[in-house]
């Protein structure tokens, strides 16, 4: 691949990649003032992975760049559930990721319960908004 396309296609991954991070973050952590004071949100991305290319050409972007991210297989046999918990620590106030990267709208072959904890029109906690 050309050098200036390589260029495009990994500026375009993270065009993506901040973009999703960014409508993600408007959508499952609205907050009140009074819950902006004493709430954080850790900067970093949870990224699931089924093996897509697309997944590994994000998390190897995020490398190059610096970002910090948790990388875990959709698959989860011998990986801890992806729960309310796993997600933020409700009892200091504190969610865990900023952003999520899925392999694709379905999820990429996560479970039922766990693709609605990481949906778009669903909180932190799987309740929908």
């Amino acid at each position: 691949m050309h050098q200036s396309t390589q260029s495009r296609v990994a500026a375009a991954w993270r065009a993506i990649a901040f973009t999703v991070a960014a409508v993600l973050i408007s959508v499952l952590l609205p907050v009140t003032a009074a819950q902006a004071a004493t709430s954080r949100v850790d900067l970093r991305v949870l990224v699931i992975s089924n093996g897509d290319v697309s997944v590994e050409a994000i998390a190897a972007q995020m490398d190059r760049e610096g970002v910090p991210y948790t990388k875990v297989t959709a698959n989860p046999t011998g990986r801890p559930a992806i729960d309310a918990d796993f997600l933020a620590d409700a009892g200091a106030g504190r969610a865990k990721f900023q952003g999520v990267v899925l392999p694709n709208q379905s999820g990429g072959g996560l479970p039922a319960a766990e693709r609605t904890l990481s949906s778009p029109t669903s909180g932190p906690t799987g309740s929908g908004r």
